[in-house]
Formats: C-alpha cells, sequence, structure tokens
C-alpha cells in the first residue's frame, strides 16, 4: 500500500465537512492525490451522466460540483488545487463510493464518523457501515474530536491473516510523521510473545520493529484499554468484509472495535 491516491465522502454534515479537512491534512503530508466525493440520490426517472459521475478534469464546471463547491467553502482552502478534484455521483452512498474508489484505484477512503453519546454508545453511519463491508479499500474513519493523526496504534491477534494491517498502518504513521505502536492480546501460552515478536522483526527489517504491547483479558477490552494508555489517533484493524448491516454479537471483534473505539479507526480488509 502505498499513500497515492485518496478518496473522501461527504454527506454536508459537519461530521463530513470534518472528514474533508482530515483528508486534506493528509493528502498534503502525502502528497497523494484527493478526490473530494458528494453521492446524491436519484428519482427513478431522471437522467444520470455517463457512468453516474460529475466532476474532474471533465466537467468541473456542472452546477452539482460547483454547489459542492461553495458548500465546501474554506474546508479545502489547505488542499493542494493541482491535485485536488471534486466530484458528485449519483446513486446509493454505501455502494456509489466504493464504486468510485475502485474505478479510481485509491489507496485510502476517509469517511466521518459519527461522535458516541451516553445513548447511544455504538454508533456508526449506516453508509459508513455500507463501505467498510463492502469495499476492498483501507477505509479511515474519522470522528470529530480527532483533530490531529499523531500516534497510530494497530490490534493484532497474531494470525499470519492479521499481520497484513501493518504494513498498510506503517505507510499510514509514515505518511503522516505519526508515532505507531502495536497491541496484540494473547492467551497467555509460553513462547507466544517470543513468537510474535520475531516475526515482527522479520517484516520490519532493516528498520526496528514497533513497540508491541502484550496483553491479556478480553481483546474488546483490553485494545480499547491500550487505545486509552497510549492516547491513539488512530486505531488499525483488519476487517472481514460482508456480513448484514450493523448487527453484531460478542464474538465480532473488530466490528465491535469500529463501533465503540473513540479514536479514529482505520479498517484493513482481510
Amino acid at each position: 500500500m502505498e499513500l497515492r491516491s485518496l478518496l473522501v465522502a461527504t454527506d454536508r454534515s459537519p461530521d463530513g465537512r470534518h472528514a474533508v479537512s482530515i483528508a486534506c491534512q493528509l493528502s498534503t503530508r502525502a502528497r497523494a492525490c484527493l478526490t473530494l466525493l458528494e453521492v446524491t440520490g436519484v428519482r427513478p426517472n431522471d437522467p444520470l451522466p455517463n457512468g453516474r459521475f460529475l466532476g474532474g478534469k471533465r466537467n468541473p464546471t456542472a452546477p452539482e460540483v460547483v454547489d459542492l463547491a461553495r458548500w465546501l467553502g474554506a474546508s479545502i482552502d489547505g488542499c493542494p488545487a493541482e491535485t485536488t478534484e471534486l466530484a458528485v455521483a449519483f446513486g446509493i452512498p454505501g455502494i456509489e463510493i466504493g464504486r468510485i474508489a475502485e474505478d479510481r484505484r485509491v489507496d485510502l477512503i476517509v469517511l466521518g464518523r459519527r461522535p458516541r453519546s451516553a445513548d447511544r454508545p455504538l454508533l456508526l453511519g449506516e453508509i459508513a457501515d455500507a463501505v467498510v463491508r463492502r469495499s476492498p479499500r483501507p477505509t479511515l474513519l474519522v470522528p470529530p474530536a480527532v483533530t490531529q493523526l499523531r500516534r497510530v496504534l494497530v490490534a493484532f491477534d497474531g494470525t499470519e491473516r492479521t499481520f497484513v494491517v501493518i504494513k498498510p498502518a506503517l505507510v499510514l504513521a509514515c505518511a503522516l510523521g505519526a508515532e505507531v505502536s502495536l497491541v496484540t492480546v494473547t492467551n497467555g501460552e509460553v513462547g507466544e510473545a517470543s513468537r510474535y515478536t520475531e516475526a515482527l522483526r522479520r517484516m520490519s527489517e532493516p528498520r526496528p520493529p514497533p513497540q508491541t504491547r502484550f496483553r491479556s483479558g478480553n481483546p474488546i477490552t483490553e485494545v480499547l484499554a491500550e487505545v486509552d494508555e497510549v492516547g491513539a489517533d488512530v486505531l488499525v484493524i483488519g476487517y472481514r468484509r460482508g456480513g448484514p448491516p450493523k448487527v453484531f454479537g460478542p464474538a465480532d471483534i473488530a466490528r465491535t472495535l469500529l463501533y465503540s473505539a473513540p479514536s479514529a479507526v482505520m479498517t484493513v480488509p482481510i
């Protein structure tokens, strides 16, 4: 994974505007191309443009795109004009965001993430949930409380499947100039920690491996405790695609972390 192309989708909410601000920061630091996207619904008999898409270099003066630019206003002042495009797509947002990300081969999707509250502690918008379940691209979900991405924490379970989350996390941290650390929750087997440490050393060569904390207990509780203890701005987790919308149980560790972590969360498809 390299951060050469990013896509941020906004729904004209405060959370969507905040996601645009974070994406502008990230694209500037990584010197990556950035697509600012809005997806709007259509009535059954409305005509659609070719590809259900307006914007970019083909039609930047389309009324829908001009209106999006007007709404964004100063939010995009920090985005490099030469590598930033505005676009409007038509259809179901949870489907179109992933489709356009695939068509444009973006390396990372950025979305807003609703703030948690006492009465709704496990809240993720329907669009964000759909994108994470459908898209094969890593997705960064940013809540309003996170304004800077300075500390990245990677949670993995030690299996080969979840080791794949480490490289994208290192790429993100490098682009941000952020600190990165790892956490895994072990079952206490003798030699388990040393086995993980050796695997991380081989993956990180020639650089030293990131600092890794080994915790024991309930994986969800322990990972969230680590987020709090290290002050992580971003939690990176492996995430299985598919499944029903917004349905999870006590065994769905990744989905529970995605819904409940106070930090931004980057999901890496595994």
